[in-house]
């Protein structure tokens, strides 16, 4: 006998139960047509799942400009091309998300976590990244003009070609960063914007 349809209503759970559910993976149990003999808490959740846990791309996109993406989980998600300009991504988990292009004009990125993201040609001007992990993240060719840098952790991520023209840097951790054709923050290219 199949196990029952484990697919409550949004309204019956509320958010934050939805979210609870829909990350154990207990939405999925017997729903669909799927093999009943499939653990639910292996299964992987739906696109609509994962929205209502926060996690997956948000449903603005490709325009998410001002949109609230605090603490939204968008690890290894592909956002190229979008618009974030002036979102709210404290606290995202963008971890290995592929940035490439995206429009983050003065976006709140405090504290997020970008290790390993593409953020190659990504335009960051005005963005606020205080705090942020940058570690391995790909900045090549980046627009990081007046950007806030402050203690953000840049180890092992590639600064080839990115443009830090007025961006404020006290405090960020550039331990084996790659500079190459760099604009520093004084406007001058160097390999090295620390020396």
């Amino acid at each position: 006998m199949p196990r029952p349809c484990l697919l409550p209503s949004a309204a019956a759970l509320g958010r934050t139960a939805l979210a609870a559910a829909a990350m154990s993976g207990a939405l999925l149990a017997g729903c669909g047509g799927g093999d009943p003999a499939v653990d639910a808490t292996t299964a992987a959740p739906t696109t609509a799942a994962r929205q209502a846990a926060g996690q997956g791309p948000p449903e603005c996109l490709p325009d998410c400009a001002k949109a609230n993406l605090s603490y939204a989980d968008l690890r290894n998600t592909d956002l190229r091309g979008a618009n974030l300009a002036g979102a709210n991504l404290s606290y995202a988990k963008l971890v290995a998300a592929d940035l490439t292009g995206v429009d983050l004009t003065g976006a709140f990125l405090g504290n997020a976590n970008l290790t390993r993201a593409s953020l190659a040609g990504t335009r960051l001007v005005r963005a606020d990244l205080i705090r942020a992990d940058l570690i391995d993240a790909n900045l090549t060719g980046a627009d990081l003009t007046n950007a806030d840098l402050r203690l953000v952790n840049l180890a092992n991520a590639n600064l080839t070609r990115a443009n830090l023209t007025g961006a404020r840097i006290p405090g960020a951790y550039f331990q084996n960063t790659i500079w190459s054709s760099t604009t520093c923050p004084n406007g001058t290219v160097a390999d090295n914007c620390l020396r």
